[in-house]
C-alpha cells in the first residue's frame, strides 16, 4: 500500500494518534475520492502525479545533523501532503486543483523542507515562473534558498541544469526562478506563481502577504504554501487563515482549491500531556527526539513564561484565541434534526405549524435576512427555513472575500441575488407575500430601526412585531434559544446559517450574566451574523406567542411585555 493511503488507513483505524483537525483532513480526502469517481467528476487523484512530487523530493540530498549526507525520507504525514497537493487535479486542463495549502503544526517538524523541495520542483518542471518565500526577516527567507543551494550542489543533475546567485536561483532553460523576500522587501510588481509564506504568525499585519499573493491571479497553476506555528493575539495573519482552514475541515466553508493540514492539540487536552505531543508534532522521534521535549516541559512546568512559548511552539495552541459562541459539533444536532424528521416537516405539514417571519434589514449592499420559524407540535420542535438577499453587482467581490459557496447558494435558491449595486428589497417583499400566502403566519419580526418602508408594505397584511435589535431585547431572546440548540429542539440544516453561526461570538457580562451577540472580531469585515439574529429574533416572538395563539391578535404587539 502506498505511504499516503496507508496514512489515511492509520490514522481511521487509530493507529496513529491524530487530533480532530487531521482526522477531518482524511474524511475529507476519503469523501473527494468517492466524489471524483462519480460520472461528470470534475476532479481527479492521479496516483502518478502524486508518485512524482514525493520520487522528487526523496531524490534530494540533506545537509544538516544528524541527516548530513543523506538522502531525503519523507514520512507517511509527508507523503499524504504531498500527494494531496499535487494528485489531485482537474480532469479537464490537467491543472493542479489546490492553489492554497496551509501546513501548521509544531516547530522543528520540518516544514520548511518540504516547502524548498516544492519550490525546486515549480521551477524545474513549470516554464516562466516566479517563485518566492517571505518571511518578516531576510535571513529567515532566506533559509528556503538555503536549501535550495544545499540540494543543488549535492546534485551533479541539478548543478548542470540550474544557475545559483547569491540572492537567486535560475532556470536558464524554461526561464523560472526563485527568489526570497522579506516582508520590508519591495513586493508591488511582481508576478509569483509560487509563494512560500513561512512562518505567517511572526508577520505583525498581512500586508505583505498581501501584497505578494495579490499578483496571482492571472497565474493558471498558482500556489501559495503557507508553513507556520500558533502565535499570540487576534491580529496576526494567520489567525484568519487558521479559522478559514478549520471552516473547510469541519464543512463549514466549501474552498476547493485549499488544502488544509492543522496539527495541533485539542481543546481538552492538556498542554503538559507529552502523550498528546504527537497530535502537534507528527515528526516526533524522528527530526526532534522525545527527550528535547522533555526538557523543555520539565522547564515550562516551573517558569510561566516558558509554559506560554510550549503552548504556542510545541502544542500548537493559540493564545488569546477567540472561540465561537456556538460550536459546529452542537449545531450538527440542528442539522442532522432535519434529515431524521424529514417526514414530518415536509412543506405540507409546516403549512398546519404556526410560524413567525423575522426580517434583518441591512444597508443596501450588504445582506438582508429573512428566517421563518415553525412551531412543529408533534415534535416539540421548531423548524427554522431561511432565505438571504444580496446585490448582483457585489457577488464576485462576496465570493472571494466572503465565502466561496456563495455561487452554489445563489443556484440552490438559498441565496438571492438582486440587480444591481444595492439591494432590491422588492424581492424579499414579494417572498413574505408568497410566505403570508401558504401557511400559519401569526406575527412578522423586524428591527423597528430604518424599516418604515417595510411597515409600510406589511402592517396591513399581518402581525407585526417591532423587535429592537438592543441588548435588553436580545440578550434574553440569545440565552432562550441557545438553550433550545442545547436542549436539541431547533431543526435547521441551511449552509448559510451554519457559516453565519461559526463567525458569532458571545461576549457575556460575567456579572450581569447578560448576553452580547456580535462578529467575531478577526477579518470582522469579512463575516456575517445576519442570519444569527434573523432566527433568534423569530424563535423568541414564535416561542412567546404559540401560547396566546387562542388571545385576539393585535397589529402592533409591544416587544417589552413578552416574558422569556
Amino acid at each position: 500500500m502506498k505511504r499516503y493511503f496507508a496514512y489515511a488507513y492509520d490514522i481511521e483505524s487509530g493507529k496513529i494518534l491524530a487530533c480532530d483537525a487531521i482526522k477531518k483532513m482524511i474524511f475529507r480526502f476519503r469523501a473527494d475520492l468517492a466524489v471524483s469517481k462519480k460520472r461528470g467528476a470534475r476532479w481527479k487523484f492521479d496516483e502518478t502525479a502524486a508518485d512524482q512530487i514525493i520520487e522528487f523530493s526523496e531524490a534530494l540530498i540533506q545537509f544538516e545533523e544528524p541527516f548530513n549526507g543523506q538522502y531525503i525520507h519523507l514520512e507517511s504525514w509527508e507523503c499524504f501532503i504531498l500527494a494531496q497537493l499535487y494528485g489531485w487535479v482537474i480532469k479537464k486542463s490537467g491543472f493542479r486543483r489546490f492553489k492554497k495549502a496551509l501546513f501548521f503544526m509544531g516547530r522543528k517538524q520540518g516544514k520548511t523542507l518540504i516547502a524548498s523541495a516544492i519550490a525546486l520542483y515549480e521551477i524545474l518542471t513549470k516554464d516562466g515562473i516566479e517563485a518566492y518565500s517571505l518571511a518578516t526577516k531576510q535571513e529567515i527567507a532566506n533559509k528556503t534558498l538555503r536549501n535550495l543551494k544545499a540540494f543543488i550542489s549535492n546534485s551533479e543533475d541539478l548543478v548542470e541544469l540550474l544557475k545559483v546567485y547569491t540572492f537567486s536561483i535560475l532556470n536558464p532553460v524554461n526561464f523560472s526562478c526563485f527568489k526570497p523576500l522579506s516582508r520590508d522587501a519591495l513586493l508591488d510588481g511582481l508576478n509569483p506563481s509560487v509563494a512560500i509564506i513561512d512562518e505567517l504568525a511572526a508577520q505583525r499585519d498581512s500586508s505583505a502577504y498581501t501584497a505578494l499573493t495579490s499578483g496571482m491571479g492571472t497565474r493558471s497553476e498558482a500556489l501559495t504554501v503557507i508553513i507556520s506555528t500558533a502565535g499570540y493575539g487576534q491580529s496576526n495573519p494567520l489567525v484568519e487563515e487558521y479559522e478559514y482552514g478549520k471552516k473547510i475541515l469541519d464543512g463549514t466553508i466549501e474552498d476547493d482549491a485549499y488544502l488544509v493540514a492543522i496539527y495541533e492539540y485539542d481543546t481538552a487536552d492538556r498542554w503538559d500531556d507529552l502523550s498528546m505531543l504527537r497530535k502537534s508534532c507528527p515528526n516526533l522521534g524522528i527530526s526532534v527526539p522525545l527527550s528535547y521535549y522533555e526538557e523543555q516541559l520539565r522547564q515550562a512546568r516551573v517558569i510561566p513564561k516558558l509554559a506560554g512559548e510550549y503552548k504556542v511552539k510545541y502544542c500548537n495552541f493559540w493564545q488569546a484565541a477567540v472561540d465561537a459562541w456556538i460550536p459546529d459539533s452542537l449545531w450538527t444536532r440542528c442539522r442532522q434534526g432535519v434529515k431524521k424528521y424529514h417526514a414530518e416537516i415536509t412543506a405540507e405539514a409546516l403549512a398546519q405549524a404556526p410560524s413567525v417571519i423575522s426580517i434583518d434589514l441591512s444597508s443596501i449592499w450588504d445582506w438582508t435576512a429573512a428566517t421563518r420559524y415553525f412551531w412543529v407540535e408533534s415534535l416539540r420542535k421548531y423548524r427554522a427555513l431561511h432565505r438571504f438577499y444580496i446585490p448582483g453587482n457585489l457577488v464576485e467581490s462576496k465570493v472571494h472575500q466572503e465565502n466561496p459557496a456563495l455561487r452554489k447558494w445563489i443556484e440552490e435558491g438559498l441565496v438571492v441575488a438582486t440587480p444591481g449595486e444595492s439591494i432590491d428589497h422588492g424581492y424579499l417583499y414579494r417572498d413574505v407575500d408568497a410566505w403570508l400566502g401558504s401557511g400559519h403566519v401569526i406575527a412578522i419580526t423586524y428591527d423597528p430601526a430604518k424599516s418604515k418602508e417595510l411597515e409600510a408594505n406589511l402592517s396591513m397584511k399581518a402581525t407585526i412585531v417591532p423587535f429592537p435589535q438592543k441588548n435588553v431585547y436580545l440578550s434574553p431572546a440569545a440565552k432562550a434559544w441557545e438553550k433550545a440548540i442545547v436542549d436539541g429542539s431547533i431543526l435547521d440544516e441551511s449552509p448559510v446559517m451554519r457559516w453565519m453561526l461559526s463567525c458569532a461570538i458571545n461576549k457575556s457580562n460575567p456579572d450581569s450574566g447578560s448576553y452580547f451577540i456580535t462578529k467575531n472580531p478577526i477579518a470582522k469585515a469579512r463575516k456575517r451574523i445576519d442570519g444569527v439574529i434573523s432566527s433568534i429574533m423569530g424563535f423568541s416572538v414564535l416561542q412567546a406567542q404559540i401560547m396566546e395563539l387562542s388571545k385576539p391578535r393585535p397589529k402592533m404587539l409591544d416587544l417589552s411585555k413578552i416574558s422569556y
